[in-house]
């Protein structure tokens, strides 16, 4: 049985970047509302 989710990413070297889709009803209220966040610092 496929899975539900999936995990979408991309990475090089330095960096990982992972992708998280919203339902529209949680993402058309935040873009109208501009609402956004910094990503956290690394604790590297």
């Amino acid at each position: 049985m496929p899975s539900r989710y999936q995990v979408r990413a991309e990475h090089d070297a330095d960096t990982i970047v992972v992708y998280q889709a919203y339902s529209p009803a949680i993402a058309e209220p935040a873009l109208r509302g501009a609402v956004s966040c910094r990503p956290s610092p690394s604790t590297g």
